[in-house]
């Protein structure tokens, strides 16, 4: 009797089980230790009630819960740059799994500390700590709110095959989405907090939010080419 040897597509990586355990145990640890903190954060991108109650909220359990969350949306990011690299056959230097891994989380960390970074600089310059600092923390929501949303579809990307291409437009759907809503929060933020000109606050996501995206897309699609 021949024995068949079937070639199985939908297992991944240990790495790539390992790091999703790791997300789902911090956001188990947060949900657990910080109790109704992720859930505040989601209702307070859509409640001006609870938006100005977590601005308020200087206790340091909510300043521990927003660092771990804001943590959390990094390692989500850099999960979401690895599918993306591993789609467009991001191969040039002939990467593992894990290496791919770490270079996805490592350029989101990067990433987000130039961004904050260069954020802090510019009010600094301009003298406009406060607006910043501001727009920061409203901004912020929508990063940890954006992570909560779409984990569970990127289990499911990464895990369900009969499901994948449901749980990939329904990634790019609320990414998109989050993006624009983000976006149009940060230019309204500038126009009534800052009393700057509309233009300004345009040129200020550009620059900051919307550029960057396009760096990052266009160098991917160099890497395919």
């Amino acid at each position: 009797m021949e024995l068949k040897i079937l070639d199985r597509i939908d297992f991944n990586s240990p790495s790539l089980g390992i790091y999703f355990l790791i997300l789902a145990a911090l956001v188990g640890y947060i949900s657990y230790s910080y109790k109704s903190y992720p859930r505040n954060i989601l209702l307070a991108n859509f409640n001006t009630r609870l938006l100005n109650n977590q601005s308020q909220d200087e206790s340091n359990l909510s300043r521990k819960a927003s660092i771990w969350l804001t943590f959390y949306f990094i390692l989500v990011v850099g999960l979401i740059l690895f599918f993306l690299l591993k789609k467009f056959h991001f191969n040039q230097f002939n990467l593992s799994d894990s290496a791919l891994l770490i270079f996805a989380a490592s350029l989101s960390l990067v990433g987000y500390l130039l961004k904050t970074g260069f954020k802090i600089f510019i009010g600094f310059l301009f003298k406009l700590s406060p607006l910043n600092l501001s727009a920061n923390f409203i901004l912020g929501l929508k990063d940890k709110a954006f992570a909560i949303i779409i984990f569970p579809f990127l289990i499911l990307y990464g895990f369900s095959l009969p499901l994948e291409e449901f749980a990939e437009y329904a990634i790019i759907g609320i990414s998109g989405l989050y993006l624009i809503y983000r976006w149009i929060h940060g230019i309204i933020i500038g126009f009534k907090k800052g009393n700057l000109p509309i233009v300004y606050s345009i040129l200020y996501i550009c620059t900051l939010e919307i550029l960057p995206l396009i760096l990052v897309l266009k160098v991917i699609s160099k890497l395919q080419s």
